[in-house]
């Protein structure tokens, strides 16, 4: 372990095997910085495996961390939450990226749509896309009947 801190060593992909785990056990279930670190390591470009980043997350409760993050008044936290939607689609995700699909801050409405899309696409996602499609936001409605053409 050249780097014995399990956060700066997420900078180097070769560290991931040990550093997310690491990372995850010292954490607090749910801890916005950790999931940040993890979510910041994910997008590296690199060709080394992200398992180990994604289990990490899930660890820390990442799923159930959403709920909380996308009602901060914070952009950055919604941000994360809609990342993290995208980077472990479940269905319970759905209301949430509902709502930030319209997001005020852009960078979080782009994220939430990204995310929405990548969604398991059961009779509640259909349900939401479908209302999303009929939208006064022209951009969002097309991009909504994208979805639904796709299936």
């Amino acid at each position: 372990m050249p780097d014995s801190d399990p956060v700066s060593a997420l900078a180097d992909p070769d560290q991931w095997s040990w550093a997310a785990p690491a990372l995850a056990s010292i954490a607090q279930r749910g801890d916005r910085d950790a999931l940040a670190a993890l979510v910041a390591a994910y997008g590296q470009r690199t060709e080394a495996s992200r398992q180990p980043l994604l289990d990490a997350i899930e660890s820390l409760n990442g799923v159930p961390a959403v709920v909380e993050l996308a009602r901060s008044k914070e952009a950055g936290d919604r941000r994360l939450a809609a990342r993290l939607t995208h980077l472990l689609p479940a269905s319970a995700h759905v209301p949430v990226l509902e709502q930030l699909v319209t997001d005020p801050d852009r960078e979080v409405a782009a994220e939430a749509r990204a995310a929405l899309r990548t969604q398991p696409r059961d009779a509640h996602w259909r349900e939401v896309v479908r209302h999303l499609a009929q939208s006064g936001d022209a951009e969002l409605a097309t991009e909504a009947q994208a979805w639904q053409r796709e299936g």
